[in-house]
């Protein structure tokens, strides 16, 4: 399954779900999808710097990617 992935206090997690201003987020390479942290995403990360978009989409394949060979290779 793909995942957005978001740059929150300068580490990239996968972004599991955004409920009531909460955030859920998990490791990159978890296939597991396990809370990692949470908490209010403004408090966390109140705004996306423009740089973050496009290389944040070149990684967001790659990690996808590399998630899809893991879960094949169990």
């Amino acid at each position: 399954m793909t995942r957005k992935i978001i740059n929150v206090q300068g580490k990239w997690y996968n972004l599991l779900g955004m409920y009531g201003g909460r955030a859920y987020l998990s490791n990159l390479l978890d296939t597991y999808n396990e809370v990692e942290k949470e908490g209010v995403i403004w408090e966390m990360q109140p705004f996306f710097y423009q740089n973050e978009i496009w290389y944040g989409n070149i990684l967001q394949k790659i990690i996808n990617k590399v998630r899809i060979l893991k879960n094949k290779l169990k």
